[in-house]
């Protein structure tokens, strides 16, 4: 692990793509404490490692491996790996700012709380190149959530951005440049293959 991601600033800037993306907060009762859960297909292996080991070296797990896991779409069975945390009382308050009835939300905050490490997260979790721009899959939202992502991707990062179908933001060529610049010293190996100038064209 490199030693910037070895951190509680780090972690907390993380966590908060991480919940834009792929992780859950699960808080069962309202006197209760929150953990977090998150999970990646086995072609990510090497990203869920990642995410695991800086989750584990900041002690939030109990556990010392990946659970893998099977799950049946369409008839056809994929693989996939995931953990848990502990049960936090420090997790309540993103419970709060990220759940409205146990529905995700955008929270007005989150201007001051995405970084450019909490961005790289995203990236890599929802992040995908279509044409010549780039998509984040923020379609598990709702329109208007979507909007003040978009919101603040223009007034805090400067990335021109649409909306498309399916509420997913699309981010304009014009700004893949600017996009990549931001978020390239904080993506892994493994999953550089999405930001290569030479594969966005």
């Amino acid at each position: 692990m490199r030693a910037k991601e070895n951190n509680k600033e780090y972690f907390n800037q993380m966590i908060i793509g991480l919940i834009l993306g792929d992780g859950t907060l699960v808080r069962k009762y309202e006197k209760g404490n929150t953990y977090f859960q998150y999970a990646q297909s086995l072609i990510h292996m090497a990203y869920i490692h990642h995410v695991f080991n800086i989750f584990v070296n900041s002690n939030y797990c109990n556990i010392t491996k990946l659970d893998v896991k099977e799950i049946i779409v369409k008839g056809n069975m994929y693989k996939y790996l995931s953990f848990s945390t502990k049960s936090l009382q420090e997790f309540n308050r993103l419970h709060s700012l990220f759940y409205i009835n146990r529905k995700k939300i955008v929270p007005i905050e989150i201007e001051n709380l995405l970084t450019p490490i909490g961005l790289a997260y995203w990236i890599m979790d929802d992040g995908s190149r279509v044409n010549t721009g780039f998509h984040l899959n923020t379609n598990g939202f709702e329109r208007t959530h979507v909007e003040i992502l978009t919101n603040v991707l223009f007034n805090k990062f400067n990335l021109n951005c649409s909306i498309q179908s399916r509420n997913r933001i699309y981010i304009l060529k014009n700004s893949i440049p600017q996009l990549i610049s931001i978020i390239e010293p904080y993506i892994i190996p493994s999953m550089s293959y999405k930001i290569k100038p030479t594969q966005i064209n």
